[in-house]
């Protein structure tokens, strides 16, 4: 999919667990690479790779910050999320069986995966395309993406059962911004700039990331390919998280008859 990685990455060390069948591979840009080898289907490797950080690292009570950061992966992935448009990528990847997607959660990033075994090349390619492809700002797929969000805020609001769950979510997390409900205004007043640069940030240090491999492995060729393309990612720095807060229990007392009516609503249905 692409040409060599301009940075040459190296194996740090390595380690086994004999106990537990695992290896443990620390690459030089401070990636940590834990594999197992198994055969429970021939044909399939699963990766998952996790990073601390997300929403709690932005100041949550500014509410344009707040969706900017909200939306950074479905702004990314309606761009292109590897800096090319969605469409050349799909065929590119014609008959080709690889899978990444990805997910910026309230305290941790995460990056899920598949492929067969001899594709495994090209999703470390797709994987290192991740963390260092520009992704180009599109004015047309925007708008795409602003009709998806607000025809699933208008859906939301049509479920009581989804109704019922966002206050409660509310009541449960104290009223703090980061369980607040999208309405339509935070689509309509969201940087879309911003919101892709958090998406390139969130992604800018390797070092903070560790993957895991499962499956139909090759040890020898999986060390070789994940130094190639994942060793040659190169370095960013990260910010501090934010201090959270919380909603005082005055103001959520006051939230307690809207819980209740929501209540009521659901009984209704039953």
């Amino acid at each position: 999919m692409e040409s060599p990685p301009s940075i040459v990455g190296s194996l740090v060390s390595s380690r086994s667990l004999d106990s537990f069948g695992l290896h443990e591979l620390v690459l030089s840009n401070g990636i940590n690479v834990t594999y197992k080898v198994n055969d429970y289907l021939d044909d399939e490797i699963l990766i998952h790779g996790s990073a601390w950080g997300g929403l709690s690292e932005i100041d949550l009570y500014d509410r344009d910050l707040l969706m900017s950061f909200w939306y950074a992966t479905t702004v990314a992935m309606e761009y292109g999320r590897f800096g090319l448009p969605k469409d050349e990528v799909m065929d590119l990847l014609s008959g080709r069986r690889t899978h990444v997607s990805l997910d910026v959660g309230y305290y941790r990033r995460d990056m899920y995966g598949d492929c067969s075994p001899q594709d495994l090349e090209t999703q470390l390619q797709m994987m290192h395309m991740l963390f260092t492809a520009k992704v180009k700002p599109d004015a047309q797929r925007l708008e795409t993406a602003k009709g998806l969000m607000r025809e699933s805020i208008i859906n939301q609001k049509n479920d009581p059962m989804s109704e019922f769950g966002a206050v409660c979510n509310e009541l449960t997390g104290g009223g703090h911004p980061m369980f607040a409900s999208v309405v339509m205004n935070d689509v309509d007043d969201f940087d879309a700039d911003l919101a892709l640069a958090f998406y390139t940030h969130s992604f800018a240090d390797p070092a903070k990331w560790r993957f895991v491999f499962s499956g139909n492995l090759e040890p020898a060729l999986l060390t070789s390919l994940v130094v190639k393309y994942l060793g040659s990612i190169p370095p960013g720095p990260r910010p501090s998280p934010a201090v959270l807060g919380s909603i005082p229990p005055e103001e959520l007392a006051k939230k307690l008859p809207a819980i209740n009516k929501a209540h009521t609503d659901v009984k209704s249905l039953n």
